[in-house]
């Protein structure tokens, strides 16, 4: 019988690598939103980028050929800078997407470490009880051949005993008998010197046989 601590610890075992495998599957929703997220930023800045000749041109467009007064030419300026931040604001956001990509890849491969140790803990526990049910198995049948064997010889022994009785029954019931027929019916007569007599006494009478 496998002891309670046993089973216990099989349960503790069991549990953690329940959380490992719930963590596991955490990480990878992570990862698959942290790529994503790294994907619509790459596809945001390539059509900031794309877009943004046409948006140059059109500010300066205007002003090509013309005349132009300072005023405009600085809000040109301004709205080129503009133009710019804004590129670098969807870099930077490419950046940061792609850092939580490797951090969430990096949680990811901790994460099926540890639950693929989980899972080795649990499966060694379970071969350990296994063998330990074996043994106990094994243990159980050499005590029951034990106890049939000590019955048997027990067995042996009475019938050993029980024929030793009937002997000496035999034996106190043969002595008895002879006693009683020698003591009732028979009597020896003892030999003569010149003919072997023996007399049989009956309830009749004498006979005498030559």
């Amino acid at each position: 019988m496998i002891p309670g601590a046993v089973d216990r610890l099989l349960e503790l075992k069991t549990m953690r690598r329940r959380r490992g495998e719930d963590a596991l599957r955490l990480t990878h929703t992570t990862l698959d939103n942290a790529v994503s997220a790294v994907a619509t930023a790459l596809t945001d800045l390539h059509g900031w980028r794309e877009d943004l000749t046409r948006r140059e041109a059109a500010l300066y467009g205007p002003l090509i050929g013309e005349a132009a007064a300072l005023i405009d030419l600085e809000e040109v300026n301004a709205e080129m800078i503009s133009l710019r931040e804004h590129e670098q604001l969807l870099q930077k956001r490419l950046e940061q997407a792609r850092a939580k990509a490797d951090l969430a890849r990096q949680a990811r491969e901790e994460a099926y470490s540890a639950a693929r140790e989980a899972w080795r803990e649990v499966s060694k526990f379970e071969d350990l009880i296994r063998a330990l049910r074996t043994d106990a198995t094994l243990e159980e049948k050499r005590a029951a051949d034990l106890e049939l064997e000590d019955f048997a010889q027990a067995r042996n022994k009475g019938g050993e005993q029980d024929n030793n009785l009937s002997v000496n029954l035999h034996r106190m019931w043969s002595g008895h008998s002879l006693s009683v027929i020698g003591g009732s019916r028979f009597r020896e007569i003892p030999e003569s010197d010149s003919v072997l007599d023996f007399r049989l006494r009956c309830p009749g009478g004498w006979h005498r046989s030559q």
